[in-house]
């Protein structure tokens, strides 16, 4: 029910079979498997480097 309200997709494969049709065969919410594979997913970054990337951005946009 929350997915057909939302609109977002839904990990649980069990309830696969209660999303209504049109959301599930939605290319934007289902990628199918020629999209999957042009995605990719970003990985976390470290602190350390997270925190120097805070600074340089923090640097550039106060001109500092």
């Amino acid at each position: 029910m929350n997915t057909n309200f939302v609109s977002y997709a839904n990990g649980n494969l069990a309830s696969q079979k209660f999303i209504d049709r049109a959301i599930f065969e939605d290319k934007t919410i289902y990628p199918d498997d020629a999209m999957m594979r042009r995605l990719y997913v970003l990985n976390a970054r470290d602190p350390r480097t997270e925190r120097l990337m805070n600074r340089l951005w923090i640097r550039i946009k106060t001109g500092r």
